[in-house]
């Protein structure tokens, strides 16, 4: 009796699972389960962000040549010019570890050279016979020397006093004037911009998965494609009038992260 009783418990109570079971899938669909391991049920979405801030650290490239008669003579033009520009840099509040020297050359100074055409036969066509003559460059006994200095600084207003300070001492090439932000400016935008990007790629899975009838499941990997991007901006400063002063923008700059999201899926 007993045994019986229990029997007719364990059947009510499977009846009572399937019952439940057929309510849930005519409400809410079918029950599917999905298969973890199986990477082709995985659904990637991309995602961009980006932040900006005016940038705060200036790198002012200088450049100095010098043409002399003389190997020695052209060095000692250029050393001046550097030693004075270094000086000055420093007077001007820029640290001394932060002026490097990025190139120095010394070569002379060749001409000639020419390149004689080949002769024409009688019919026209090139002389197979014929050598094809070449003056080679000569050293006419003058030389040229060149240094380039890199200047940054923390005080993005200096970089106008650093080139107008390097057109006055003599510096001739004058350029690529960069703006930029320091370590931990440039760490956290990071972090905002790829934040941004994260709660983009989200949004857009999102919508996709709404629209499509797609099922998201767990987020299983989030990868950062080609890091961080900052924008920099570059200027090529010219050369100043003794009578006027650089004006240079520093603007905003702007840090882009792009990001992957991969989600199960059903």
């Amino acid at each position: 009796m007993k045994f019986s009783e229990s029997l007719k418990v364990s059947i009510l109570v499977i009846l009572f699972f399937f019952l439940c079971l057929f309510v849930y899938t005519k409400l809410f669909g079918p029950i599917f389960i999905a298969n973890i391991s199986n990477d082709s049920n995985l659904f990637t979405v991309n995602g961009t962000g980006s932040a900006s801030a005016v940038p705060t650290t200036a790198t002012v490239t200088v450049g100095i040549t010098k043409t002399a008669n003389s190997i020695q003579v052209a060095q000692q033009q250029v050393n001046s010019i550097a030693n004075q520009l270094t000086a000055d840099f420093v007077n001007l509040g820029v640290n001394k570890t932060d002026i490097k020297t990025t190139n120095y050359s010394a070569n002379p100074v060749q001409t000639g050279g020419v390149m004689y055409p080949m002769q024409s036969n009688s019919n026209g066509g090139v002389a197979s016979n014929l050598a094809f003559p070449v003056r080679p460059p000569i050293t006419d006994g003058v030389y040229q020397v060149s240094e380039d200095l890199i200047v940054k600084t923390n005080n993005t207003a200096l970089a106008n006093k650093v080139v107008d300070t390097a057109t006055k001492d003599g510096a001739n090439v004058i350029g690529g004037v960069q703006f930029t932000f320091s370590d931990n400016e440039q760490t956290q935008l990071e972090d905002q911009a790829r934040t941004k990007a994260i709660a983009d790629a989200k949004s857009t899975a999102e919508k996709i998965a709404q629209e499509s009838g797609l099922h998201l499941g767990k987020l299983v990997n989030v990868s950062e494609n080609g890091g961080p991007q900052p924008v920099v901006f570059n200027s090529m400063a010219k050369t100043a009038a003794p009578s006027s002063s650089t004006d240079l923008q520093a603007g905003k700059n702007q840090v882009t992260v792009n990001v992957t999201l991969s989600y199960q899926t059903w």
